[in-house]
């Protein structure tokens, strides 16, 4: 589960951020979920994607031994802040 924590009621863009979890989930083959949370970290909004059909992620293919490391995911998320 990724996490972006909004700040001044920034929150993600919702294509922007679907686009992105979807390749998470086609990399990795499986489900991929954001949650997005305010100060207090009551949850404003979630979105889970799963791997589309027919796709084969990177250790399906045999191109990985393990899924991306935590950070790499973290990285991901930061790309998809609004741009202020």
């Amino acid at each position: 589960m990724l996490r972006h924590a909004v700040v001044k009621g920034a929150q993600l863009n919702e294509t922007d951020a679907k686009r992105v979890l979807q390749h998470l989930a086609d990399l990795w083959s499986y489900h991929v979920s954001l949650v997005e949370t305010d100060a207090s970290d009551a949850v404003i909004k979630e979105y889970v994607l799963g791997a589309a059909r027919g796709r084969r992620g990177c250790l399906k293919a045999g191109l990985g031994g393990a899924p991306a490391p935590f950070g790499a995911a973290i990285a991901s998320s930061r790309h998809l802040a609004r741009r202020g």
